[in-house]
């Protein structure tokens, strides 16, 4: 440390008792003595700071004095980063250790980048506040070091670093030079270009945080909870984990390696600590973010599935295969995939037990489907053993084949007619299902009989010829005989007319069964996607805010519905239109408040449609 010069002013407010001090400061700033006694006086110096502790203007110039001092003996490599979030200036010592490491060509890491950005005197950002400073430090590191694996190259400035000191008695000023090893050190206070790299990186991360600081802020005490864990990226997962998020992780691990289901309710109560009435798309999407910071998925998630499920209904947890910091909307390829599963699903269910044959030919289905990411296949595969446990219903998958675009219809078609003929025996009670779908679908009802027929013969195994063994030197021949056959056309006619009549005979029933759904699907314009009665049911639903069990059973018996089926086709329709269920079963059922006004005003004529809301 060398003086570049000193001037002595006329004050003296050194502390009582200590009017040594002031002489021993200016020795050392001025007249540079031996190492051994400048150790001496700092050592005085952190003496008196510790025994001045409530005197802030003595404690302001020790510091500064004993930071000073360090400096000229060269201890710089003993320096450490300041992540001090209320520090507003760039200190000397850390100015001298930035400054000693970009003379030495040393890259600067983000600790020490960091440190710049949180002491440069003119802020840009939102400091981080002391809630969420962890998470947000961790976060900073990681990002920084994805984008300069080897630290961050910083140019030499040509200035030199100097510091002014004025002693606190007033007695003289100094200003000051700083070398190390005979070089002077770099100042690179007035670098801009390296603080502003550090400020894009802390506001990218502030944005990656944002879901968690908000939801911190609004109530700290929830900072250790498995809701605020799950906003924060899975990266940081590790360093931030709480106990609670380790037992989540453990038991949705457990469910997963026993397969999978488990009551939505009791998910919910995991992820929330405590036990939940009711669910909405709000909640439960919040659950699978969590689960999906784990590594899990679970379906149906209300983004992707179907239909929104209910409290008691079981769910199916499954492993994602990789963790997701956040699940991205499903392609169009999945959702595709999956209205066809459904439908496969209930085709192969219609008439009782889903088959042997059938249960291959759905899962070929989501093997076969390409151009899906490894979590979607995952989940499709989740998709299809909940289907199987939990049969969608008619009325929902025929609004669902409205998504469904014309290059997209010829699978679907293939995937109706193949699961109802998949063990070659095809009842009545599918057949009617399948035309009731092409009529959906746009197709020609009748198209349902070419089509189950030409599945009947597909993929069955032909006796092409009955082998015997050879004579000795006999050599195989690669020809087939051809063997003439007589066909019998008194037998061919008679098929032919017991196939006419009972065609007959099955078209008119099917043709009546379709012509009285038909009629019952007649829509209330008002609510589109729903049949007359249905409407003319939750018009008086909403009219009250709750209703008994007993009520309920006979306002649906009124409409010849069953409660427990009425319940959920008006749930699934009013899940879809505003995101949330009309009906919350507890204690009876209780009528959604916000669902039920916007009802009031459709049927007033307030509004003069319903939009649909794609989940």
């Amino acid at each position: 440390m060398l003086p570049a010069g000193a001037s002595v002013a006329g004050r003296d407010s050194h502390p009582q008792g200590e009017s040594a001090f002031p002489r021993r400061t200016r020795r050392f700033v001025l007249d540079n003595p031996p190492e051994t006694e400048k150790r001496e006086i700092l050592e005085e110096a952190q003496r008196l700071k510790d025994l001045y502790y409530d005197k802030i203007y003595i404690q302001i110039d020790l510091r500064k004095f004993i930071e000073l001092g360090k400096l000229s003996l060269g201890d710089t490599s003993k320096i450490e980063p300041i992540l001090n979030r209320r520090v507003r200036e760039l200190p000397l010592a850390l100015k001298a250790a930035i400054g000693v490491r970009v003379k030495d060509d040393k890259s600067l890491l983000a600790d020490w980048m960091l440190s710049w950005l949180l002491c440069h005197p003119k802020p840009r950002w939102n400091i981080p506040s002391v809630l969420y400073w962890d998470e947000f430090q961790e976060l900073f590191k990681l990002r920084f070091d994805e984008q300069y694996p080897s630290g961050l190259h910083i140019m030499k400035p040509r200035i030199q670093l100097t510091s002014t000191y004025e002693a606190i008695s007033g007695e003289f000023t100094a200003r000051l030079k700083f070398k190390l090893d005979g070089k002077p050190i770099p100042d690179i206070s007035r670098l801009t270009a390296p603080v502003k790299i550090a400020e894009g990186i802390a506001k990218k991360v502030l944005d990656e945080l944002r879901d968690y600081i908000h939801f911190v802020m609004s109530d700290p005490r929830r900072r250790s909870g498995l809701e605020a864990r799950a906003l924060l990226p899975q990266e940081i997962l590790p360093l931030c984990t709480s106990e609670k998020l380790k037992q989540f992780r453990i038991w949705a691990r457990g469910i997963a390696d026993k397969g999978g289901f488990v009551p939505v309710g009791e998910i919910v109560a995991r992820h929330k600590g405590r036990q939940i009435k009711s669910i909405n798309k709000i909640l439960l999407t919040k659950v699978a973010d969590a689960l999906a910071h784990l590594g899990f998925g679970f379906v149906p998630d209300p983004r992707f599935a179907l239909r929104f499920p209910k409290v008691g209904e079981p769910a199916k947890i499954f492993k994602l295969g990789k963790a997701f910091v956040k699940l991205e909307d499903a392609s169009e390829t999945y959702r595709m995939t999956l209205i066809n599963v459904a439908l496969g699903v209930f085709v192969a269910r219609v008439d009782g037990e889903v088959t042997e044959g059938a249960r291959k030919l759905l899962s070929n289905i989501v093997i076969d489907t390409k151009n899906l990411a490894d979590h979607e296949q995952r989940r499709l595969r989740a998709d299809l053993d909940w289907l199987l446990a939990n049969a969608p219903r008619q009325a929902l998958l025929s609004r669902k084949l409205k998504e469904i675009k014309p290059d997209a219809v010829p699978a679907t078609r293939k995937v109706l007619y193949s699961i109802a003929n998949a063990d070659g025996v095809v009842r009545p009670q599918k057949v009617a299902v399948i035309k009731k779908f092409y009529r959906a679908l746009g197709l020609d009802p009748a198209l349902a009989y070419s089509d189950l027929h030409m599945s009947n013969n597909y993929d069955r195994l032909v006796n092409v010829r009955i082998t015997r063994p050879l004579a000795p030197g006999e050599a195989a021949s690669t020809e087939y005989p051809i063997q003439e056959v007589e066909l019998d056309a008194e037998r061919i006619a008679s098929i032919h007319s017991d196939t006419d009549r009972v065609s007959s005979v099955l078209g008119e029933i099917f043709d009546n069964t379709a012509d009285e759904l038909e009629s019952k699907g007649a829509h209330d314009t008002r609510l589109p996607g729903l049949d007359t009665e249905h409407a003319e049911l939750i018009k008086e639903i909403v009219e009250k805010d709750c209703w008994t069990i007993k009520e309920f059973q006979e306002l649906c018996a009124r409409y010849s519905f069953m409660a427990s089926g009425a319940m959920e086709d008006v749930n699934e329709w009013a899940f879809e239109v505003y995101g949330e269920a009309l009906l919350d079963e507890y204690d009876g059922y209780e009528v959604n408040s916000d669902v039920a006004d916007a009802l009031k005003k459709t049927f007033r004529g307030d509004s003069s449609n319903v939009q649909a809301e794609t989940v």
